[in-house]
């Protein structure tokens, strides 16, 4: 049985890896003609979710295809991933993939946006347009909404105008029934670390636990290689919580984020930092020394360029 999965996403700042037979691109995505804009604009969640995908369906790996786009007309009509099964009864043992059908259209927010009612007129739309263009039956096409927050509005939305009922699902996924599509909104937050460890944990909300937890899960079976985007987005996204694991000093994890950018532009700043310390430390050294000997803290303080207060505390 074999899987074939088109990601889609803009060119721009393409990240790639590449393990067997499968190929990640991807950067800012762009639908409808425009380019949706990250809240910062430092942040590509897009290309860190692709790689994220790619790991949770890893066991399917060497039966994966990845192509850079899906364009869906000769005008700039992308979506942000498309997952389409070589074979009708293929399962893929996964939590999210329960919907599946043979053609997978999904759709990915970043942590700080959300889907709109507008977002979820727009992927239907693609969804149908997607059904006509590739001559697809439209009960063989799933959509699939991924976000990092509580859909509200647009439950609400599908129950009280579109009729649909909201199945809730105690892992995060809410399945949409009474559509000839079918439909699910993740609510990435409460899926599970066990099985979806990678999904979830891409967000803004890191403590250093979590951090080094990620980071050593990052470096089991080569996973690093595979997730270069995931870790520089996770790692900007959570300065304070990730420069505490680097500050743990533990080998594997500096090595891994030393080689992210930000992790670059962290070590530096720490080595800044530690000779600042250094420093001030050499400094105090000197004026215990000067104490000993009954020099007044007026003196010390001109020889060593310490104040009198951090002097007396000597």
């Amino acid at each position: 049985m074999h899987i074939r999965a088109i990601y889609i996403c803009a060119v721009v700042d393409i990240c790639s890896t590449t393990f067997g037979n499968l190929f990640l691109l991807g950067a800012g995505f762009r639908i409808g003609g425009y380019m949706a804009k990250e809240k910062d604009s430092n942040l590509h969640w897009h290309p860190a979710f692709v790689e994220a995908l790619g790991i949770e369906l890893k066991e399917y790996s060497d039966k994966i295809e990845i192509l850079p786009e899906f364009q869906l007309t000769t005008e700039p009509l992308r979506i942000d991933c498309v997952v389409i099964k070589k074979t009708k009864d293929l399962v893929i043992k996964k939590n999210f993939a329960a919907i599946f059908r043979e053609w997978n259209i999904l759709e990915y927010k970043n942590p700080r946006d959300h889907v709109s009612v507008n977002d979820f007129h727009k992927v239907y739309a693609y969804a149908c347009l997607y059904s006509v263009l590739n001559k697809i039956p439209v009960d063989n096409i799933s959509i699939s909404f991924i976000e990092s927050r509580h859909p509200k509005k647009l439950i609400d939305f599908l129950e009280r105008v579109r009729h649909y009922t909201v199945e809730k699902n105690d892992t995060g996924i809410y399945t949409i029934n009474g559509d000839v599509f079918a439909m699910q909104i993740i609510d990435s937050r409460y899926l599970s670390d066990s099985d979806n460890l990678w999904l979830k944990n891409l967000h803004c909300k890191h403590d250093r636990n979590t951090a080094a937890k990620l980071y050593i899960e990052i470096n089991k079976d080569d996973n690093a290689g595979r997730l270069r985007a995931y870790i520089d987005v996770v790692s900007r996204a959570n300065p304070k919580a990730f420069k505490e694991v680097l500050n743990m000093r533990a080998p594997t994890l500096m090595e891994l984020v030393e080689e992210t950018e930000v992790g670059k532009e962290w070590k530096k700043e720490l080595e800044v930092k530690g000779r600042a310390e250094g420093e001030a430390k050499g400094k105090a050294e000197v004026a215990r020394n000067l104490k000993s000997i009954g020099i007044s803290n007026d003196l010390i303080s001109q020889s060593t360029g310490l104040s009198l207060s951090e002097i007396n505390m000597l």
